[in-house]
């Protein structure tokens, strides 16, 4: 449905109301695809281990969930920042639950997904997980450089009608 507008201020205020919907729909793709890339970067292949902190072989999927991403403006321009909530992760230093006593902070929660990407974490976690690089950042980084300029060509149009 297009909108008319009368002035100026109309169409500004149009715009900037249907580019915040557009910036919107945007994060909530974005967060799906680095979510999607934990369940099949980092917790898939976490498989044919026998523990995980409490011994179940099943991760607590609290990584997953604490994804964000943020939209930092500069200018005109504007880019996505990722990071992970710590506060939606707990830490059992004592079952290498996102963090380990070996390892100053024993609370990792904050930089996890970084370590987990990079493969960083060496034997903090023990020595099943020593090693183990999981990229699902740079994955998804990778993915999401191909499908956000497609994605917000066809949101920007829908949300401009």
């Amino acid at each position: 449905m297009a909108k008319n507008v009368s002035s100026q201020s109309q169409l500004r205020n149009h715009m900037n109301m249907a580019i915040q919907r557009s910036i919107n729909e945007l994060i909530e793709k974005i967060e799906n695809v680095i979510k999607e890339h934990v369940n099949t970067d980092v917790y898939a292949v976490g498989g044919g281990r026998e523990y995980y902190h409490d011994g179940s072989a099943e991760p607590t999927g609290q990584l997953r969930d604490s994804i964000k991403v943020d939209i930092v403006q500069e200018g005109m321009s504007i880019y996505f920042d990722v990071t992970n909530d710590p506060t939606i992760m707990k830490s059992d230093p004592d079952t290498f639950l996102h963090g380990s006593n070996y390892y100053s902070p024993s609370d990792v929660s904050g930089f996890l997904g970084k370590l987990i990407n990079n493969g960083d974490t060496g034997n903090l976690f023990g020595p099943k997980w020593e090693g183990l690089k999981r990229p699902f950042l740079t994955n998804a980084d990778e993915e999401l450089k191909r499908k956000i300029p497609l994605w917000w060509g066809e949101i920007l149009r829908r949300n401009m009608k």
